[in-house]
């Protein structure tokens, strides 16, 4: 296997005398450019140049420090190459969309919520919080909140403030 280090460095190429030239993504080995790979997260790739010591600008075969090639992202602008692009990929890579509709009553007033819950492939350290805007009205009154949502707690809790507008019982 031969290491295509053009301007795209973007393939590895299999060649020999009488065969058809082959492209492979140097990540999943797929018909497809290593730059539009999605297999994996950019943080799983970018472990996949640093394991194989391949360029993370050009993605060719050498380090970044003996790149001359040094472009920046096409999707952010940033210093990597696209295929290890973190930034447009914690804004496009939501893998998994969930909405709830609810209504619920409470002393005497009806809480109407929309939950919006999202799983996202982002860094490994980043803990995702479940929020969502709610109307709370009781018979006169109609108040907006930002509902934090806490699926092991036994309790539920109103900020005194918004239970003071709707004067329900403190």
């Amino acid at each position: 296997m031969k290491w295509n280090s053009t301007a795209h460095g973007l393939m590895a190429t299999a060649t020999s005398k009488g065969e058809d030239r082959v492209d492979h993504c140097l990540f999943c080995s797929g018909d497809h450019k290593s730059y539009s790979c999605r297999v994996g997260s950019a943080y799983e790739r970018k472990e996949v140049l640093r394991r194989k010591g391949l360029c993370f600008f050009c993605l060719g075969k050498h380090t970044s420090r003996q790149c001359f090639r040094r472009r920046s992202c096409n999707r952010c602008k940033g210093q990597h190459n696209q295929a290890i692009c973190f930034k447009v990929e914690n804004k496009t890579n939501v893998s998994h969309m969930e909405s709830l509709e609810n209504k619920s009553e409470v002393g005497g007033a009806v809480a109407e919520s929309q939950v919006l819950s999202t799983i996202s492939e982002r860094k490994p350290q980043c803990v995702l919080l479940q929020t969502c805007d709610v109307k709370i009205r009781n018979d006169t009154k109609v108040t907006r909140a930002r509902l934090l949502l806490d699926n092991g707690s036994m309790r539920s809790f109103v900020d005194k403030d918004i239970a003071c507008k709707l004067k329900l019982p403190v």
